[in-house]
């Protein structure tokens, strides 16, 4: 049977946080004790560990603020089958994403799995077709989606990066910034490996 692996509450405050990045691919089996995802509030990171041994089943997307208590992910017994619930763990009945108490959207992972699934428009989608634009790397707008406006700045910031032979900025999760910090990057659409 498929255990439930939750957004804890870290404190008394505490009525959400961000899965920051997952540690364990969805499909993996990890052991008990083993790291699975980085969540983040404003106050604090903490690496969420596993309870049991499983195979690793994501119910939603890193960078997801999801409120405490509710299904991040599942961890199966080798050959069961994810639960009806894994595409619907953060949507409400009509299929929408479900808002988080800060009045953001949630983005999940299609059930199945065949990897995330971003948020945009059709604008959006079309012109980084054209761009050649990964929409999994741009910042979605203040509503969670990725919009056209997005893609552009997007564009242009990648336009505006060092020139091959110079060193390479270091990944997002390599800098180091405050939870608060990193969150505000991201709502202003802010390059946090740029930032010198």
């Amino acid at each position: 049977m498929a255990t439930e692996v939750m957004m804890p509450k870290l404190g008394m405050t505490m009525v959400e946080g961000t899965v920051e990045v997952w540690l364990a691919p969805d499909g993996a089996t990890v052991t008990a004790g083993q790291p699975l995802y980085r969540l983040t509030t404003d106050k604090v990171d903490f690496e969420v560990e596993a309870d049991t041994s499983g195979v690793v089943c994501h119910a939603v997307t890193a960078g997801t603020v999801v409120p405490t208590g509710a299904v991040v992910a599942f961890l199966l017994a080798p050959g069961e089958a994810p639960p009806v619930t894994v595409g619907a763990a953060m949507t409400t009945a009509q299929g929408a994403p479900a808002p988080t108490p800060s009045g953001r959207s949630a983005t999940v992972a299609p059930a199945g799995g065949s990897g995330p699934r971003v948020r945009a428009s059709p604008a959006a989608r079309r012109l980084a077709r054209e761009l050649g634009v990964d929409l999994a790397l741009v910042p979605a707008g203040a509503d969670g989606s990725v919009h056209e406006t997005d893609v552009r700045s997007f564009r242009e910031r990648a336009a505006a990066r060092p020139a091959a032979g110079e060193v390479p900025p270091p990944r997002a999760d390599e800098v180091r910034i405050s939870p608060l910090a990193r969150r505000l990057a991201d709502q202003h659409g802010i390059d946090v490996r740029w930032l010198r």
